[in-house]
């Protein structure tokens, strides 16, 4: 029964599909050998047949083992579905298997792909090399589907720093332009039907990052792709816009040149006449970031980019504007968020989502607010309220144990005492973890790295029941690439507490890293640098990067400034399916350089020394007008939380709901070694018409939370409360699991998208996908290949939650 004070979550069927029901029986035993073969270690992807048809010439074309692809381990999101046509796009190693959905609201996949996307590694991603498995680096860590401007895109990035991306529209005329397959043909056969590789659509966009590639973001109105790598950077694609439908658009000038010099860089870059690769530098503080998102500007432009590290940290930094530092909100210090199998270790940051006010679902009291009662509410911290009680009113919570009597063991009445206006402090003070924990011995190195020098022994011996080790972000850290996973562990865990940072905590809860401004150059030399410049581009960039800036500083005579350069005169701009991104801008110190073409140079280029912001100062007020607007969701590895950018004197009272993603069930050993380094909320999809967020992690469950605002703030122990969070469900149920997840096997990726009805167009017209309510589709799909699916819809009359 469903006693929560705000309206009900109705759970309707799930609908399940095993890997037996897909390739045929055999296929969960085929899946359990190969575990075996593999030794249960987690020492890289499994050596087994099935991530591509040709290495399977030892087994009979009608083998079961050669219809089951192999799934790569420690990764980010792996699965997607297309916004706008009926596609499902599985990452199985290198290679994205595209598929269309049968059977509304099964969702059934069928056993062959309708089409497969197999990118080549770029020329110079064999200089790279991979971090998670530099014997297959070409391995896919993350992907996404997102909109760029009209057109809608899926993207993947590898561990080899590649980051490639497909038009949908492209994926669904080639499967539409094809003879429906019989699903009896093997996947060699029914590839050669279709003929070459080459028939397949390709990549309008292939570039390299330069380390392994992790976050990614799309931006609709600003056409943006963004990157996160392990060199603790962003970098942002840009790309050339056409201005009209004039068959020629005029050179590429900065306005307020007027034949002088570049006086605005910004304005330079934003015009958008060139392809733009834009290195969003961080502070010396960084660590790897696992996911990222943009901020925008009142017009809805994108204007920020915001990342969260394996530290716990959210970063902010511009993207346009030269010499503004990034902007660093620390770690919590909260003691709720704390690695439980790995005390007191802080819970490292794993997710990211900046939300706007336009997001949250407006209600009338607190407990709609928070999805619990006034009189259960605690305090994780003087200014953020502990909801984690919230979790035991969940109907079917499969986190919680269950009694005898059919009812979790913590069963509590969150809608009594509705009117109790005290807050229940939480037991444990606010302590400092920097200097509960100290850097001790054996720290990591001050760039952030992770500590090298750690051998890691017994890194993993203290896992509880989860098996969510002290690895659980083994494949984000920067440390030995030669060491094994125990010193991969070792190394994280160090980085977690600070890599060479001082013990003492820094006084100001909002870090700026800034640079001085920049100097533009002006007048002849200016001129005579942009000539230079475009000289060595018609040349094809016969001088590295460092070259043409000791030309830059040669011609302004001693001037630290930068300025930007031309185009090519006449012509249209080259769009995103340009060959090779044009110029790189450095908006941390205002720089900008041209992007070498010729694979050494630019493999010197990727393999830069990494540049950080390294001037701390105070809190600026520029804050204030993202503060204003945008709240931020941040997920660590079993927590949620939720807090305003507003500096800590004034800022509204954050939520923390902690251990809302518990495994709650006793596993074998064995089973444990699977779900090693899995205890990570990193999978995140956002639906703001919805007023939904979808939260995954790899221990095979979603969080659907909900943001919500009180219609009028109210004030509430240290501050005013006004934006809160409530967890409305847990998938799958507890009775789901106990009937359709046996077998409990990490999860590969979730994927949500409007449901459609047939074929790969979807069989609906524009009218009916924005009918209300809208349906949405939850697919849960599991390292043993099976399948879970949702339907999930809110009515507006009534703001109620439904999933079918």
């Amino acid at each position: 029964m469903d006693r929560r004070p705000f309206q009900a979550v109705s759970v309707g069927t799930c609908y399940a599909q095993t890997a037996n029901d897909r390739f045929g029986d055999g296929a969960s035993q085929a899946v359990r050998e190969r575990e075996r073969s593999a030794g249960l270690d987690g020492q890289g992807p499994f050596d087994w047949p099935g991530s591509d048809p040709e290495d399977d010439q030892d087994f009979p074309e009608e083998s079961v083992y050669r219809l089951v692809p192999t799934m790569q381990r420690y990764r980010n999101n792996l699965t997607a579905l297309s916004q706008l046509y009926n596609l499902y796009f599985v990452a199985y190693q290198g290679q994205i298997f595209v598929y269309v959905p049968r059977s509304v609201p099964r969702q059934t996949i069928p056993r062959h792909p309708d089409l497969r996307l197999v990118p080549e590694p770029s020329e110079v991603s064999q200089y790279i090399g991979g971090y998670q498995d530099p014997v297959t680096p070409h391995t896919i860590n993350h992907m996404i589907v997102g909109s760029l401007g009209r057109q809608e895109i899926v993207v993947a990035c590898y561990d080899d720093g590649d980051v490639v991306a497909y038009y949908t529209s492209e994926v669904a005329d080639g499967i539409s332009g094809r003879p429906n397959p019989s699903s009896t043909i093997p996947p060699v056969q029914k590839r050669a039907s279709h003929g070459t590789r080459d028939s397949s659509p390709r990549p309008f966009f292939h570039e390299n990052v330069g380390k392994s590639a992790w976050g990614l973001a799309v931006h609709k109105t600003s056409r943006l792709i963004a990157v996160s790598s392990n060199r603790c950077e962003v970098t942002v694609f840009a790309f050339a816009l056409a201005t009209g439908k004039e068959e020629k658009q005029e050179a590429d000038t900065c306005p307020g040149c007027s034949g002088t010099g570049c006086v605005d860089i910004e304005q330079h870059v934003r015009q958008r006449a060139r392809n733009w690769r834009i290195v969003v530098t961080l502070g010396l503080l960084a660590d790897n970031m696992p996911n990222i998102c943009f901020v925008d500007d009142n017009d809805g432009s994108a204007c920020l980019i915001c990342a969260v590290d394996i530290k716990g940290a959210v970063w902010l930094a511009d993207i346009w504007t030269p010499a503004q530092g990034a902007m660093r909100i620390e770690p919590s210090n909260s003691m709720q968020l704390r690695n439980s199998e790995a005390w007191p270790t802080p819970s490292r940051g794993w997710g990211i989502l900046a939300l706007p006010d336009t997001n949250f679902l407006k209600v009338k009291c607190v407990e709609e607010l928070l999805g619990l009662s006034i009189r259960h509410l605690g305090l994780a911290s003087k200014n953020t309220l502990d909801v984690g009680r919230c979790i035991y009113g969940i109907p079917n919570n499969p986190g919680l144990q269950e009694t005898n009597d059919g009812l979790p063991d913590y069963a509590v009445d969150l809608a009594d005492d509705l009117h109790d206006d005290e807050l229940e402090p939480g037991a444990v003070p606010n302590v400092d973890f920097q200097i509960l924990l100290g850097t001790g011995e054996g720290s990591g190195d001050s760039d952030g790295s992770g500590g090298e020098e750690d051998d890691g022994e017994g890194a993993d011996d203290d896992e509880d029941d989860t098996g969510d080790g002290d690895g659980s972000d083994m494949e984000l850290d920067d440390g030995d690439e030669d060491s094994d996973d125990g010193s991969e562990v070792a190394a994280v865990a160090e980085s977690s507490i600070g890599s060479g940072e001082t013990t003492q905590p820094i006084p100001n809860h909002v870090l700026v890293q800034a640079q001085p401004p920049t100097t533009v150059l002006s007048g002849n030399g200016s001129l005579a640098l942009m000539d230079a410049v475009l000289a060595l581009e018609q040349a094809n960039n016969e001088a590295p990067p460092w070259v043409l800036q000791a030309m830059k500083q040669a011609l302004s005579a001693g001037s630290s400034g930068a300025t930007a350069t031309r185009p090519e005169e006449g012509g249209r701009p080259r769009g995103p399916s340009s060959a090779r991104l044009d110029m790189a801008y450095f908006p941390h110190k205002g720089h900008v350089c041209l992007v070498p073409r010729e694979t050494g140079k630019l493999v010197s280029f990727l393999r830069r020394r990494a540049e950080h912001d390294e001037k701390l100062v105070g809190h600026l007020s520029r804050m204030e007008r993202f503060a204003q607007r945008y709240h931020v969701l941040r997920l660590h590895e079993k927590e949620v939380e939720l807090r305003s950018l507003e500096p800590e004197d004034k800022r509204e009272l954050g939520v923390l709901c902690p251990q809302v993603m518990n495994m709650g069930r006793e596993l074998s050993p064995a089973t444990k070694l699977l779900f090693r380094a899995t205890s990570r909320l990193s999978m995140v999809v956002h639906l703001p018409e919805m007023s939904l967020v979808v939260v995954g992690s790899p221990i095979g469950r979603v969080l659907l939370v909900t943001p919500t605002q009180l219609e009028r703030t109210e004030p509430r122990g240290h501050g005013i409360l006004h934006h809160g969070f409530r967890v409305d469900w847990v998938l799958p149920r507890r009775s789901d699991e106990r009937l359709y997840r046996r077998t409990p096997r990490p999860l590969h990726g979730m994927a949500v998208a409007p449901v459609q009805e047939k074929g790969v167009s979807g069989g609906r017209d524009d009218a009916s996908r924005m009918s209300a309510p809208r349906r949405y589709r939850l697919m849960l799909h599991y390292r043993n290949h099976d399948i879970l699916t949702f339907e999930i819809t809110r009515e507006e009359e009534t703001g109620k939650l439904c999933i079918l």
